[in-house]
């Protein structure tokens, strides 16, 4: 029994480095997340066609004006702004029952270094000194168990027959007659085909309501990409040469950015703006439509090889593929997407906290308020890369 003892003794003295560690190295990976996420490179895509008499000419030095509303694509502005935090657990409901069942029902003193079971000793009880290891067994436990439970009713039962936050907004893309494209990586992201089956998303309430109607009576085409296909989002991985002149377009877009914060926009600032968006909006729809014969992509399903190693076998230095996603992948873009990699931060973090302070309270509290401050710095700087790469204005995202 001495041999153990011994053990026992030195797991717990290291039981606090290992779990700052810990703590620090998931921190990092959370980071790595978040910047991604937040310099992504978006456009949306605006398919309307403007109605009525063609406009006048504009003067020489003037872009031609256009009669299509901007409203459509400020709403989905805004819903991808409001998506971008969207969790599967409510923080609130977390911290709530982690009280309750450790402070309230007592499951904190099963910690304890004797082997009395008793949730709620009187005032008269000796209390036996509490025990890291089970101190911290209890606190992983209660939270894991606690979050795991959140996700499952949310994708089982909220998702399902409540709402489903992100396919709503795979649906609103397609009312609103917009496309979404993310590029997570250089050449790779994911597209959300929102183009109008009608053809024209600016209409009235009663013409709204009818084309809903025919879309519930299989009257009219899918919204695929493809005919006769109804998958609406993608994994996309493009060609350099699609990438160079989204990057020709983009500098352009970035240069009106950089304008617009260090003076003061005039005329000439907006006509550069109102270029660079056209000719972007021009560039990805006459794309997604094959207009480029040297610029093309296939849609295709990816092997099932490449969807258990999360990799793609085919390159694309003359093609681009769009891969059919019925998983909805473009979620990693959001905080939706990386659910595991935020529960486990947020119980290393309930843990190391408990184990310096000896307060459950005090470990959710902090651990709350690091949550909320990780999403407002989320929030504040993933609407700054909305606008500028969309050239949404940030006024308008409310």
């Amino acid at each position: 029994m001495i041999m153990p003892m011994r053990f026992y003794k030195l797991w717990e003295k290291l039981t606090w480095p290992s779990l700052s560690l810990s703590l620090h190295l998931q921190a990092l990976e959370l980071i790595h997340i978040l910047i991604v996420q937040v310099t992504v490179s978006i456009f949306l895509i605006d398919w309307e066609k403007p109605k009525g008499r063609p406009l006048p000419k504009p003067a020489a030095n003037k872009s031609t004006p256009s009669s299509v509303s901007i409203w459509r694509t400020y709403f989905i502005a805004n819903e991808w702004n409001e998506i971008q935090t969207k969790r599967k657990i409510n923080p609130i409901l977390q911290i709530f029952i982690i009280i309750l069942l450790l402070e309230i029902i007592g499951l904190k003193n099963i910690a304890r270094r004797d082997l009395n079971l008793n949730l709620h000793p009187g005032s008269d009880v000796s209390l036996a000194p509490w025990s890291p290891i089970l101190r911290y067994g209890i606190a992983v436990s209660m939270w894991l168990a606690v979050g795991l439970a959140q996700v499952i009713f949310c994708i089982g039962f909220c998702e399902r027959f409540v709402e489903d936050k992100i396919q709503q907004f795979v649906d609103l893309c397609s009312v609103s007659n917009v496309s979404v494209l993310v590029l997570l990586h250089r050449c790779y992201g994911y597209y959300i085909h929102g183009r109008s089956v009608h053809g024209q998303a600016d209409i009235g309430m009663e013409s709204m309501y009818l084309n809903l109607k025919k879309e519930e009576g299989n009257l009219c085409a899918m919204r695929g990409l493809e005919p006769n296909m109804d998958v609406q989002t993608f994994e996309v991985l493009i060609s350099n040469k699609v990438r160079q002149q989204y990057d020709r377009i983009l500098s352009s877009i970035n240069e009106a950015a950089r304008v617009n914060r260090s003076s003061r926009e005039d005329s000439a600032t907006l006509q550069q703006n109102l270029k660079a968006y056209f000719t972007m909006n021009k560039f990805l729809s006459s794309f997604l439509e094959h207009a480029y014969k040297d610029m093309d992509y296939v849609v295709k399903e990816k092997l099932f090889l490449e969807r258990i190693l999360d990799f793609e076998f085919q390159r694309s230095d003359d093609r681009s593929f769009f891969y059919n996603d019925d998983r909805t992948l473009f979620s990693n873009v959001l905080y939706y997407g990386h659910e595991l990699v935020l529960l486990l931060f947020d119980t290393l973090l309930f843990a190391v906290v408990d184990l310096g302070a000896q307060d459950f309270v005090l470990a959710a509290i902090i651990t709350y308020l690091v949550q909320k401050i990780l999403q407002l710095i989320r929030t504040a700087i993933s609407r700054r890369n909305l606008a500028t790469k969309t050239l949404v204005d940030e006024r308008f995202l409310i």
